[in-house]
This record gives C-alpha cells, structure tokens and sequence, in this order.
C-alpha cells in the first residue's frame, strides 16, 4: 500500500481543520503517535480518550494551555474544559509541545513557572496607596506635610484615576507642539502633571495653587501654564511660563574637553578620563580659574596642574590656561595622576582626628564612607601603634617589595592612618575602603587582622549558603507549622531545651528536601504538627517508592522527636514506625573469574575448595569439619554440616 496523499478535513489528533500531512493525521500529530512514551490515556483537561504525554495531556489542550490558558496550569480543574479549534495552516510553526510538569515548589523551595506561564499573568495594577493618598475634597489639613518629590515617584500612581487628567492630556499635547518639545520633554511632563494632580487630591483641593507647584521636582513653570489652560489651576497663582531660548545643537565635530579646556576631542579627552578613574579627587570649583563642577586635587583641576608644572610656580596667582590641543592617543603624562600644587613647600602630616577609641560607646552603627578622605593630599601622621601593626604586617607578607605584596600593605596604611590601631577594626569599614579605592586588596589584611584579634567579623558574611537555602524553605512553609519547623531547626542546630551535638545544614537541607511535601500537605488540613496522627505517617510514606522512603521516615521521626523535646507536641506519632531493611542477596562470581581461579588453584584439593566456595557458597566454618566418610562415589554427593550437627 502507498504513501496517503495529502488531503483536507480533520484530524483525528489535534482535531484542528486544514491540510493533512498524513491522513488523517496532520504532521505534528504524526509525529506525537511515533513517541514511545505517548501512551493511551485520558486527558486530565478536555476528558478525550487519545495518546497522552507523561503528564497525561493531549497535543491540543497542551497547545491551549501555553497559548491562552495558563490560568488551568497554574490551579488544574477536575471539571473537563473545551478544545478551542484551530485550523492547521502551511508553514505555522506551533510551540513544542514538551511535558511541562506541575506547578510545585521546586528543590529551592521556590515555584519557576515557565516563561510562557509567567507571560500570561496579568501585570498589576500601578497604583501605591501609600504614595499621597486621596482625602476627602476641601478638607482642611491640621498641619501641611513636607513633601519631597522626584520624577520617578510617578510611576507609583501610573494606573491611578485622577481628576482632570482627562482635561490636561490633550492641552500637553498642543503646548509641546506649539513649543517644537521632543517626545522625552512630553513624557517627563507627563509624569511632573500627574504628580500634581496627586498632591491636589491629597491635600482635599479642587485645584493646583502655588503650595503644590512648589514641590514639583521639574517644570513647575511649565506646568502653570498647561494647567492653568486646562482650568486646573487656581486663578490667584501667578506662576507664569518663561520664553524659550534658541536651541544651540553642537554638531558631532571636535570641540573642547569638558575637564582641561583642551581642544579636539569630543566631550572628555582621553587624558582626562585616565585621571579621574585613577581615583583620590573631589568634584567642585577649582581654586585657580574658577571652573566649576570639575574634578580636582588639592583644590586645582588637571588643567591648572598641568599650566604650573610646565610654566613655574610663578604662574600659580594667575587664573587663565595656556590653549592646547589634545592629540590621539597620547594618553595622560606618567605620574600626572598625583600631581600637587607646584613650588609650594608641604607640610608635615598630622595626627588623624578620626582614631576610634576603644573606650567610646557606639551610640549606633553606619557603614563608613571612605571617598571624602581619598582626595587628601597625604596621609595622617601614624602613631606608634600604628607603626607596629603596619611593620609586622610587612614582615608577614610572602614576597617583601612585590607590587602584588604592596597592594595589601597600602589598604592596611590607609586605615592605621585615619582610623588608628587602638580599637579593632570592623570588617565593613575595609570592605569599604576595598570597593572606592583602586590598587588596595584587603583579603590578606583581614586574615592578619583577625589573627591579631584587632577585627570584628561582619555577621552578614558569617552565614554559609546552605544556611539560606534552609531559611528559603523554612520561609515558603505556611502558618503555624512554618513556626514549628523553625523550633525544629533551632533544636538540631543544638539550641533545644537539651543540648546535644549541631546537625549540619548540609543534613537539615536534605532533610527538609523530604519533609517539604509533606508538610506543605499538612498545611492545607491541619493548623498544627499537634493534629498529626500515626496514619498521616504511614499514608506519607506510602506515598513515594525506593530509597527515598527510608530518607522520609528518618527526616519525620528527627522533626517530631524535636517537637516532643521541646513538648509542642504531647506525642510522637512516629514511634514505632520503622521499615524492614532490603534484604541483599550474595552475588555470584562471573564464570571467567571462577575458571581463572580453578586454573590457579595448585592440586584437587584447592580446586574443591574453589568450587564449593565460588559456587556453592560453602561457609569457611564447614570446610573444615569436611571428613573423607562424607564423600559417597557411589552417589556422588558429598555431605556438608552445618554447625555441630
């Protein structure tokens, strides 16, 4: 018989209209009935007798439920739901139609829906109700709140109604054309209005005045106007839009850099930027030319250093800068990154005035902020303290001199220097310093710290990941059996009413690993490990197949044994549970081995033993109670006693 020639109608698979591939099955179809592990089945959403994957789904309603019905994925319904029909059209690639499993806690303890589930949901609404919540219209405030707005805050009450918006959407439209606004200016407009509109509402007014155009983060101006158009805007705000400059568009050619003044490049030279990443300088206005919000170093930009040094300190009083031109790749002169004031003696460092005294109570913590003494000319003074901390740390290092080895020692002089060395140090504090400063490596300063004693160790770094991982499943547990697992593990990490020896995290991860499903089980039945009974064991056991049923059962009697200790429990109900180990059969030796030893064995009688041994499984006890008068020829039987019998 031949090939079936292609044909129109419905397939018997998918039951979808158009062209047949093979009928009367269409080629996706086809291909679903040469699957081994497609068996016969009946599906568990559409009810239809047909080949099933391994979650007992057919192609269409799989088909269905990744393209319109996640919402049968994620709660699957007992009652049969209908097939939507599809018409199978040429060169229509359908998603595949893999297994996708339940929706279940996973492993972490977290759910990982798959994208196509996750793509349905629907997005939440954007709208904060603690972000200036409307009040009740001209309601007369007690005391007016102090409000600091950004324009960002608008996307908290992005899907918000507001009153007047309607009015105010079409007049922004019109004033940004009027006024040739690009479509950036119209959307930050947008959000400055809609902030306003809030603050209106939340204040109980019927309209804007100059209180809450006041704390509008941009284009209050701007704003009077639009709204005042819009008859949002109360008439005793005189707040008036300013006129617009001319626009200077600076093409793409060269121009002068931002930083030095010098001419050619784009917006920052490549000198430039090689200084300012070199780190240890602070933003503001040089004290020489006047230039503000550049970066600087003792007060000067790069570009006043650079006049000093190349014309004398003569030139220091004067406040203009030799024109130069900034050349490709000619990158930044070697050492201008620690470039001072030029001709000017330097005086002796002092004394740091930040040392932490041991005596001084903390009154509360913070997290150090090390960047407003990176720009500092020089280091403090160290102390004698000091001193000595820095020089053992010297002689501990490997290889004294490497530029690996002096990385570490620089971290450690910096912080000797401000902070001093009669107190311990805080592990955040040189974390710190590590994550602002280039060329310092704190790794071996920390371990020669704490082999001083001189450091305190930052508890958030204490924890191993295992830890979070038990504290990830512990969290995912509902209600009053969620508390009762945390009395669990604070029992076996050896914090119970008896103390005994610590259990690993590693074991009460894989511990918990069994217990999850279970419990989670529990928590939709019970309120409490106390409403547990002896069948709910033995039902949770007959649950699941193989080894895992022994892991189970000493994970539950660990979890209501602790109970029991810590009397939450009045009984454990897993007493007398226990499951009979498998019994393991002797394997027999392969028949090459047993022929090399036969081959090996030196006389009859070696081979004898061989045999009975490898073969026959004779004890080592009775081989040696063997007599010549249990040997019959005659019969050819040997016999063989066991014990003293």
């Amino acid at each position: 018989m031949g090939k079936a020639r292609p044909r129109t109608g419905q397939c018997q698979g998918c039951l979808g209209w158009g062209m047949l591939a093979q009928p009367p099955y269409c080629s996706p179809c086809h291909q679903w009935r040469s699957k081994k592990y497609h068996q016969p089945g009946i599906c568990r959403r559409c009810g239809r007798a047909w080949l099933v994957n391994p979650d007992s789904l057919c192609p269409p309603c799989i088909t269905e439920i990744q393209q319109s019905d996640a919402a049968w994925y994620f709660s699957p319904a007992p009652a049969p739901r209908p097939v939507q029909l599809a018409f199978i059209l040429p060169r229509l690639r359908l998603p595949p139609r893999t297994p996708f499993g339940s929706y279940r806690a996973r492993s972490d303890g977290r759910f990982h829906p798959p994208p196509w589930a996750r793509a349905q949901i629907p997005a939440e609404a954007l709208d904060d109700p603690r972000f200036c919540p409307p009040t009740m219209a001209r309601q007369l405030p007690l005391f007016g709140p102090r409000r600091a707005l950004v324009v960002a805050d608008a996307r908290k009450i992005g899907d918000r109604v507001l009153a007047g918006w309607d009015q105010a959407e079409p007049v922004l439209a019109a004033y940004a054309a009027e006024h040739e606004y690009g479509q950036a200016w119209q959307q930050t407009m947008s959000a400055v209005l809609r902030l306003a509109l809030t603050v209106r509402e939340a204040d109980g007014k019927l309209l804007v005045d100059d209180a809450v155009l006041d704390v509008l983060p941009r284009f209050s101006r701007a704003a009077a106007e639009i709204l005042r158009r819009a008859n949002l805007l109360d008439a005793a705000c005189g707040r008036v839009a300013g006129p617009r400059g001319i626009r200077h568009r600076v093409g793409p050619g060269p121009r002068s850099c931002q930083t030095c003044g010098a001419w050619g490049t784009r917006r920052r030279c490549e000198a430039c930027r090689e200084w300012e990443v070199s780190g240890g300088y602070q933003p503001g206005a040089c004290q020489r030319c006047g230039r503000p919000g550049v970066p600087l170093r003792d007060g000067r930009c790069r570009g006043c250093l650079i006049h000093v040094r190349e014309h004398g300190p003569a030139t220091a009083r004067q406040c203009w800068v030799q024109l130069w031109f900034a050349l490709p790749g000619a990158g930044m002169p070697r050492g201008s990154g620690r470039w001072r004031r030029a001709g000017e003696p330097q005086a002796a460092p002092a004394v740091s005035p930040h040392r932490v005294d041991p005596a001084q109570l903390t009154l509360f913590t913070m997290r150090r902020d090390w960047r407003p003494v990176l720009g500092a000319a020089s280091l403090p003074a160290l102390t004698g303290a000091a001193q000595r901390l820095l020089d053992d740390f010297c002689r501990a290092q490997p290889v004294p001199g490497d530029e690996a080895a002096g990385r570490p020692v620089r971290a450690l002089r910096i912080l000797v220097a401000w902070l001093g060395a009669d107190a311990p140090f805080h592990e955040t504090d040189i974390r710190a310093l590590a994550g602002l400063r280039r060329g310092v490596q704190v790794r071996r300063v920390l371990t020669f710290l704490a082999g001083q004693g001189m450091l305190i160790a930052d508890p958030a770094r204490q924890s191993e990941p295992r830890q979070h991982a038990v504290q990830r499943l512990l969290d995912s547990l509902p209600g009053q059996i969620g508390r009762e697992a945390v009395i669990w593990v604070k029992v076996v990490r050896g914090q119970g009413r008896v103390k005994h020896p610590e259990l690993a995290y590693k074991t009460i991860r894989n511990y918990l690993a069994y217990l999850l499903p279970v419990l989670t089980g529990w928590a939709g039945r019970y309120a409490s490990l106390r409403e547990v009974t002896r069948q709910d064991i033995l039902d949770a056991i007959d649950a699941r197949h193989g080894p895992v049923i022994q892991h189970r059962i000493v994970a539950l009697r660990s979890l209501f044994r602790a109970m029991r200790q810590e009397r939450v429990i009045f009984r454990d109900p897993t007493r007398g549970i226990s499951l009979p180990a498998p019994a393991r059969l002797p394997q027999p030796l392969p028949a090459d081995r047993i022929a090399g030893l036969l081959d090996r064995a030196g006389g009859p009688a070696a081979r004898l033993v061989v045999a009975l041994v490898a073969i026959h499984a004779v004890p080592e006890a009775d081989l040696v109670r063997l007599q010549a008068a249990d040997l019959d020829l005659a019969a050819g039987t040997l016999i063989i006693r066991h014990g003293y019998r």
